[in-house]
């Protein structure tokens, strides 16, 4: 019995490590936080926009001297070494794996999305995960789900759910592999109207409650 956990705004918070991110950038070339830290937000589209467009933007908004290529270089390992795991959400994971689940990760990204996994611990406690840039496959596409089951020791018959922030990517993978799903909503409401998820939630706290309280007979 597998339960398939997205990343980024799902198991950790992605907006949190951006922020904490953005400070240090703003003390780093002294901008005044108050006038950086919101355009330094609002452009990065909650990490969707790519490095290279976002930097030269930055660098162009307040007369950076550094090259775009070396903001870009410094990027990734400077964020991925901000990022958290609340330890509520960590002591939840063991819990679904001591009562029988095995617990993967499926998220698209770049390769340093298992830097994410390292410096949270993540790895030490899942049992595998798959990134779509390792694995040339992203979500929704169900192969990036089989091959997450694989890296987990396991088969995609196994697999029961899929919890994630992303309508199309998360939920309608899910729906595409033939998952039961959770969506976490951020505050936000459903707005797709070809398919909803099975189950809403506000966090993975109160998604890995409702996988615990599954009552699906192969768990038995």
């Amino acid at each position: 019995m597998i339960a398939f956990f997205d990343l980024d705004d799902t198991l950790c918070d992605r907006e949190a490590a951006f922020a904490r991110w953005a400070t240090g950038f703003c003390a780093t070339h002294d901008l005044d936080p108050a006038i950086a830290l919101p355009f330094i937000t609002d452009i990065d589209e909650r990490g969707t926009r790519p490095r290279t467009g976002f930097f030269a933007e930055v660098a162009d908004r307040f007369g950076l001297a550094t090259p775009v290529d070396e903001l870009v270089a410094a990027y990734h390992p400077a964020y991925t070494a901000l990022y958290r795991l609340d330890p509520a959400v960590g002591a939840g994971i063991r819990e679904l794996r001591n009562a029988g689940w095995t617990v993967g990760i499926v998220t698209n990204g770049k390769f340093w999305q298992r830097d994410k996994l390292r410096v949270t611990g993540l790895d030490s406690i899942v049992d595998g995960w798959a990134i779509s840039e390792l694995e040339r496959v992203a979500k929704p596409y169900p192969e990036i789900f089989r091959r997450a089951a694989a890296n987990c020791g396991s088969t995609i018959d196994e697999a029961v759910w899929m919890v994630g922030d992303n309508p199309v990517a998360d939920i309608g993978g899910a729906i595409l592999t033939g998952l039961r799903s959770i969506w976490i909503d951020l505050g936000r409401d459903w707005t797709e109207p070809a398919f909803k998820p099975d189950v809403v939630c506000d966090g993975p706290l109160a998604a890995i409650e409702t996988i615990l309280a599954d009552p699906d007979p192969r768990r038995s």
